[in-house]
């Protein structure tokens, strides 16, 4: 598993998106894990086309994941 992110510090500028499509054009990638949480993170990935798949995993025997995959 890879995991990216942007600092928050960095957030607004445009890297995540930036980060997206390269993910999804350059190396095809059809889904990712989002935060249960990440309410920001979730309305970034939407907006990018992700929706999601209804599958959930729990990370470090507390953090619960949720699926999303691009439309």
């Amino acid at each position: 598993m890879v995991k990216l992110y942007v600092e928050p510090h960095f957030q607004g500028e445009k890297i995540g998106s930036k980060l997206l499509s390269f993910a999804t054009s350059d190396k095809g990638a059809k889904w990712l894990w989002v935060l249960e949480q990440n309410e920001r993170g979730i309305k970034f990935y939407k907006k990018n086309g992700f929706d999601f798949t209804g599958e959930r995993m729990i990370e470090d025997d507390w953090i619960t994941l949720k699926k999303m995959s691009i439309n």
